[in-house]
């Protein structure tokens, strides 16, 4: 048991649990989900746990447990930074948000970790908004121009525009990734390798491995 005097602190207030193979909806096992736990009060934190379950079941995009480890402990992380500072996590304003980025600014995160991690934040809020769970999203939107990553953004067309909520920090020039290769030149790499490391080079193009997956293949 956990002394009532004891200070919370950004590591003990909220706790992830992870289930295992027994955890079933409607009847499939989905073992590795993240479910939040006030450890003060003993307490299921329902809705991040449901937007964990909603991640997993309704959105192909984000099937894997690995995706779904990375947003719970960027939603903890902020859940435990309203804890300390004093104010509600379940009805944030839009400056409280900020100030969370400037917070990890200080400790010397990146700016692509910043940029994820409050990413994931809006999203959550967002998603909370739209199935009616908040009454009101205390954020501002901006307009951005959509750049392009990927295996064929050398060909896509890179005038589209997008919405994004004002919190999250645009990348500077000098931190946007290098030009793709073109077709021809990415031949020429691809020729040069090995025939087994030119199929995994080719698996990891197209598929998105990450490194772990490609480190354990045989």
């Amino acid at each position: 048991m956990q002394n009532p005097s004891q200070k919370i602190t950004r590591s003990n207030a909220i706790r992830l649990f992870f289930t295992d193979t027994r955890f079933l909806i409607d009847g499939l096992p989905y073992p590795d989900l993240p479910m939040f736990v006030d450890v003060r009060t003993m307490r299921h934190l329902y809705l991040p746990t449901e937007w964990m379950i909603d991640l997993a079941t309704c959105q192909a995009r984000c099937e894997s447990p690995l995706s779904w480890k990375s947003y719970a402990y960027d939603l903890r992380g902020f859940f435990e930074f309203a804890i300390v500072k004093g104010f509600d996590w379940l009805h944030p304003e839009e400056m409280q948000i900020g100030h969370y980025g400037v917070d990890l600014t200080r400790q010397g995160r990146s700016r692509n970790h910043i940029n994820q991690v409050m990413s994931t934040i809006c999203r959550f809020y967002e998603w909370a908004a739209e199935r009616g769970s908040i009454t009101t999203l205390a954020l501002r939107y901006e307009t951005v121009r959509l750049t392009q990553h990927g295996y064929f953004a050398h060909i896509q067309d890179k005038k589209k525009l997008s919405a994004r909520a004002i919190v999250i920090p645009r990348r500077r020039r000098d931190e946007r990734l290098p030009q793709f290769f073109h077709a021809e030149k990415r031949c020429k790499i691809l020729n040069v390798l090995e025939e087994r490391d030119q199929i995994i080079a080719e698996w990891a193009l197209h598929t998105g491995l990450r490194e772990h997956e490609i480190c354990a293949l045989t």
